[in-house]
């Protein structure tokens, strides 16, 4: 490839991986407002409860589908996540030729370091951590599927 088309097809990468991040974004904000529409609902109706088994069972119903809509996050999440990892590889590969923006001191970034650009240091750390926004991600789901597995062992239908 001569370097106009290097260039073509790098910008191409480059549409595909902002593609892939705003898919990761959108699927996400879609299950996370599920979600707290349901713990929501879930939680100003917790103290309400009475011993009826028609709410617990009403709210482990509602525990339930929180548990199978989280799961269905996770899994959607990570498939997603791990293309867009993917189109991030090629565009880093195909940087190593032309230029460094995912690659390079954008990497290194990413991965924790400390970067120094005109004697400035940048970095991605926040208080000694390096939680990218795709780890953070993956622990809202954790905490979503900790709280309605709570809440169905808390109101397992149970004949009394």
């Amino acid at each position: 490839m001569n370097n106009k088309e290097n260039l073509e097809y790098y910008s191409y990468l480059y549409k595909l991986v902002l593609h892939e991040s705003k898919a990761v974004w959108d699927t996400g904000q879609l299950f996370l407002l599920s979600n707290a529409f349901l713990a929501a609902i879930i939680g100003t109706n917790f103290g309400n409860n009475s011993n009826d088994w028609r709410n617990q069972f009403i709210f482990w119903l509602l525990a339930l589908l929180g548990l199978v809509i989280s799961l269905l996050w996770l899994l959607s999440f990570n498939r997603t996540k791990n293309y867009y990892h993917f189109r991030m590889a090629q565009a880093k590969k195909m940087e190593k030729n032309l230029f460094e923006i995912f690659s390079g001191d954008g990497e290194r970034i990413a991965n924790g370091e400390s970067i120094k650009i005109n004697g400035k240091e940048y970095s991605l750390k926040i208080c000694c951590l390096n939680l990218s926004s795709l780890t953070i991600v993956n622990i809202v789901i954790f905490v979503f599927i900790i709280f309605y597995l709570i809440v169905c062992v808390l109101f397992f239908p149970i004949n009394n």
